[in-house]
Order: C-alpha cells, then sequence, then structure tokens
C-alpha cells in the first residue's frame, strides 16, 4: 500500500515515482496523552516570515531534471549539471542554513544525497551496501535537532527468499538502524524539536500495512478510525505541544482510501469524495483553524485539496503535497497541470490563499517555514 505520488520527468517527459510529502517545527510522547482526561488545548499557531519548497525542474538549459529549492517563490539553488537526474525530497531549516535530501543520478552512479545550501555534505552509492542492505530510492527526509543532522531512508534487505524493507536514521553521516522487528517498515517523514525525535511510515502487521510513528526510535501501530482498515503515514510535524501525523487509511467497505490526520495519536478521518481514493500529506495552523493540505484522485483525474476546518476545496489539477502560514498567508505546495490538460507536464505550483502561482515545469514535494 505504499503509495507513490512524486512526479518525475524521464527526458522532457515524466514519471511518477515516491512516497512522500513535512515541516520546519516539536513534543512529548502522544501516547502518554491518549489516558490523560483533560480539556483540550487550542491548536498552536505559527506564522513564519519565508517559506521553502523541495522538488525538482526542469532545465532548459542543461537539459536536466535539477533537484531545487525555492525560497518565497523564488529559486534558492539548482543541482543542474548536464546528464543529471536529481531531486529533493526533503527539507529543513536551522538558522541561515537550508539543508534538503533526495537522489541524484549520473553517468558515474545513483546516489542518496543530502545538500547544505546546496553543497553536498552526504553522498551514499546506491550500489553500495549500507548494513548488510541497499539504502535506496533516496533520503526520503531531513531533520537538524540540536545541532545534528539527519537523513531518512529505507533500507532494503536480503532475506534469501526475497527481501524486506527496513528503516534506517544518518546522524551527521553516520547509519544506524532504529527498528530491526518491525516488518517491512518503511518510512517518509521526519520532524523533532529538543530530544524527540519522530518518524512515519508503515509497516507489516500480521499481513496488513499499518500507519506507523516512531518516537526515538519506539514503534507506535497509529489506531485507525471507526469502519476503516490498514493505511500509511506520510508526514509528521511537531507544532507546539502537539504531534501531527497525515496519511491515509481504508475503508471497511468500499476499499477507497480515506484521508486522515493523527493529533497526539488521535485519528480524525477527514472529508472526502466517495468517488475518490484520498490521503492528507501536511498541515499547519492560523487563527485556530487548522489546515491540510492532501490530493483526491481516481484512474483519469487528481486534484490539488485544502481542507479547512473539516471542509475541503479543490484547488486544482494536481497535488497538494504541503501547506505553511506565512506572513498572514496559507501557502500550499504541489503541482498542477496547466489547462487542466493531464497531457501536458505537471508544472510546480503554489496557491497563496487559493491563487496559484507557477514556478516552472516540475513539483514541489515537499514544504517547510521560518
Amino acid at each position: 500500500m505504499r503509495r507513490v505520488f512524486m512526479p518525475i520527468f524521464v527526458g522532457a517527459l515524466l514519471l511518477i515515482t515516491l512516497p512522500l510529502v513535512v515541516s520546519c517545527k516539536r513534543d512529548d510522547n502522544p501516547g502518554e496523552k491518549e489516558n490523560q482526561t483533560q480539556t483540550p488545548e487550542p491548536p498552536v499557531e505559527v506564522e513564519a516570515s519565508s517559506w521553502y519548497a523541495a522538488g525538482m525542474n526542469y532545465d532548459l538549459e542543461s537539459d536536466c531534471i535539477a533537484a531545487t529549492v525555492w525560497k518565497d517563490g523564488q529559486v534558492l539553488y539548482a543541482i543542474s549539471e548536464p546528464e543529471t537526474f536529481s531531486v529533493a525530497l526533503g527539507i529543513c531549516v536551522d538558522g541561515e542554513d537550508v539543508y534538503s535530501c533526495g537522489m541524484l543520478e549520473n553517468g558515474v552512479g545513483d546516489y542518496n544525497v543530502i545538500w547544505k545550501n546546496g553543497k553536498q555534505i552526504l553522498s551514499i552509492d546506491m550500489d553500495s551496501e549500507q548494513l548488510s542492505g541497499n539504502v535506496i530510492d533516496g533520503f526520503t527526509d531531513v531533520a537538524v535537532v540540536g545541532g545534528d543532522v539527519y537523513a531518512l531512508a529505507s533500507l532494503y534487505v536480503s532475506t534469501g527468499g526475497g527481501y524486506r524493507t527496513t528503516p534506517v536514521l544518518f546522524k551527521n553521516g553516520t547509519p544506524s538502524l532504529f527498528d530491526t522487528k518491525s516488518n517491512n517498515a518503511e518510512v517518509n517523514s521526519i520532524d523533532g524539536v529538543g530530544n524527540d525525535l519522530y518518524a512515519t511510515g508503515s509497516v507489516d502487521v500480521n499481513g496488513m500495512v499499518m500507519p506507523a510513528m516512531w518516537q526515538n526510535g519506539k514503534v507506535t501501530i497509529l489506531k485507525t478510525p471507526e469502519e476503516t482498515v490498514e493505511g500509511a503515514a506520510y508526514s509528521v510535524s511537531v507544532i507546539g505541544k502537539d504531534v501531527y501525523v497525515m496519511g491515509e487509511v481504508y475503508s471497511l467497505t468500499s476499499d477507497i482510501a480515506l484521508p486522515c490526520i493523527w493529533k497526539n495519536g488521535e485519528p480524525t478521518q477527514l472529508l472526502s469524495d466517495a468517488q475518490f481514493d484520498a490521503y492528507a500529506t501536511d498541515v499547519s495552523v492560523k487563527s485556530g483553524d487548522t489546515y491540510v493540505s492532501g490530493v483526491m484522485s481516481d484512474s483519469d483525474e487528481e486534484f490539488a485539496i485544502l481542507w479547512q476546518g473539516g471542509d475541503y476545496s479543490m484547488l486544482g489539477t494536481g497535488a497538494a503535497v504541503g501547506v505553511v502560514n506565512c506572513k498572514d498567508d496559507i501557502i500550499v505546495g504541489g503541482y498542477t497541470y496547466l489547462g487542466d490538460d493531464y497531457d501536458n507536464p505537471p508544472m510546480a505550483t503554489v496557491w497563496v490563499n487559493g491563487n496559484p502561482q507557477y514556478l516552472g515545469y516540475g513539483s514541489i514535494i515537499r514544504m517547510c517555514s521560518r
């Protein structure tokens, strides 16, 4: 049930390839809060002065797919090298430094990469083995916590008759496994503050794929709403004292994917159209309202969605993978198709209070703010 929703060009066209979506935000153990009876506090608002986005763009001059980071709508840096394909899958900001991570392919090899301010600071060859397995598909997310740089990935380990996946965390370039017991654990997103580090993804439990969260390496299987089963978590954001996880669950009766957000471990199924599969990708808070980005799709169409206070609006064709509150604006990032024509390559897009702004052919994959 691993969802794939990162658009990637092949030559001048595209190919869809990755798990996603994030934030630059913290807290305590949501599992401990479930048994406490107390008046819930209103959501914490985090307003930023700048927003950042990571993804990829088609560079016309070098005729390549370039890992790209945008700041406030302008390209901050792009890894545009001839005969090279690269994509940024994760992003975070620490002071004046902007970190991104992802993958890079050139004539020499394929690599999992971390960039700091556009300069490569870690490169792991996908063909070499780390911890008796291959780290492939790129680093899915990056975070700086307590001055340490963390990168998240899934490790493919041979089992003799096949392979299984297990999560691996690189801390300042040194890899370590943080869950060797879960079956087929895949990780998509990371966030943390202070002494707490959170990751989200999915694990196999008795043949079912279940949404999961790791706090400091300890896994928790996230419960699903009533009348739903299985699911996956694509993004984690810590805002104030609240830990938000975004993803999807599946209906017991229709097998449709349903958007879900977990706040401190408690799931809430978001409203969606029964004709479409849907999933949630990111969260932000403004004036007490919770804003959630996401996607609705079927085999023929896909739409960028924004939920506000339980209701949703369609922003346009494509996908919404990130949302931030910046300078009193709600900014959603992702991609769209110009003219609502799915034969066109995707266009990296931000919607500012619902109004689209186009950033060139490509896609935003994650967002954060500061």
